[in-house]
């Protein structure tokens, strides 16, 4: 493995007068640097409540997810060339951080700023204007959660060997769409219908500036497939404010009915979208009740 190591340069002039001096005069060699070696502890803020056994849905990590790590040693972040950039650290089984390479502090005295971002990717050319997109078709478990993205930081940390604790946020909004029974249904006829959901009208892409967590959905909109657990079907999306109403199709044994609505969502907060079913002679009607925020801030920065 590579590591970062500390050389301290001997001049000329120290040659000679080594080489001229009595043993008794001879100036003693200063030390190399101890090498303190970067363990780190990293957490994830609280997004929902816990209904799949997987990061994404609640605050830890699973084996074999990564990360990367970018540390700023003496200067600021920048969007290239930084002290540690973009190594990637894989979490382990034994619960701790392995990176693909040895990670050391500069020295011993310098503070450090640590930036940490998931999932992985190692085609970033530019850190403060990451490209990312979600998956259209969140109807896999796998491609719910590889629509997510979770960022922190940890700033002005001096030189320990102690793990450096990040704790991180997630920068996606989380939209959850509850088809409720109404007039001539039972929960039971709805959980035995052939029930399908998808939400038009949103963008899929964002550039996130990783120095500071910050988020600018952009592109094109895009239909999206949620993924169903527990009665609820489940949209990992940019945050944003949409120009034109998102138009929500909900699909009963091959029947459908469009609602229109504006959103306006925000990183790290989970939005409840109830939709009442009522069976009329006409067919089905469905009723779109207001958005019902879960109460919780869930955002914030480790400093």
């Amino acid at each position: 493995m590579n590591k970062f190591m500390f050389f301290v340069p001997m001049t000329m002039a120290t040659l000679f007068f080594a080489c001229s001096s009595s043993p008794s005069d001879e100036p003693e060699t200063p030390p190399l640097s101890k090498q303190i070696p970067i363990n780190l502890n990293i957490g994830c803020n609280l997004y929902e409540q816990r209904d799949i056994s997987t990061r994404i849905m609640d605050t830890y990590f699973e084996p074999n997810d990564a990360i990367g790590l970018y540390v700023a040693s003496g200067s600021g972040f920048a969007s290239t060339g930084n002290y540690i950039n973009n190594v990637r650290c894989l979490y382990t089984s034994s619960a701790i951080w392995q990176p693909d390479t040895e990670l050391y502090w500069k020295d011993e005295t310098t503070a450090s700023d640590f930036y940490a971002y998931y999932p992985y990717s190692s085609e970033i050319t530019d850190a403060t204007a990451l490209d990312f997109q979600i998956k259209v078709d969140q109807s896999a478990v796998e491609n719910y959660k590889q629509s997510d993205f979770v960022w922190g930081r940890t700033m002005s940390v001096q030189p320990t060997e102690k793990a450096v604790s990040i704790q991180t946020r997630h920068l996606m909004s989380n939209l959850v769409i509850e088809i409720l029974p109404g007039n001539g249904f039972t929960q039971e006829k709805l959980d035995a219908a052939n029930v399908k959901v998808k939400v038009d009208g949103l963008q899929t892409a964002a550039q996130i500036n990783l120095s500071d967590g910050a988020l600018t959905a952009n592109g094109e909109t895009a239909t999206l497939y949620p993924y169903y657990t527990n009665r609820q079907y489940k949209l990992l999306t940019v945050p944003q404010t949409t120009s034109v109403p998102a138009t929500i199709t909900v699909t009963v044994d091959g029947s459908n009915f469009k609602l229109q609505k504006s959103l306006s969502t925000q990183s790290g907060h989970r939005y409840t979208l109830p939709i009442t079913v009522n069976k009329t002679s006409n067919g089905i009607n469905v009723n779109i009740d207001d958005w019902i925020d879960d109460g919780i801030d869930n955002g914030g920065v480790a400093e």
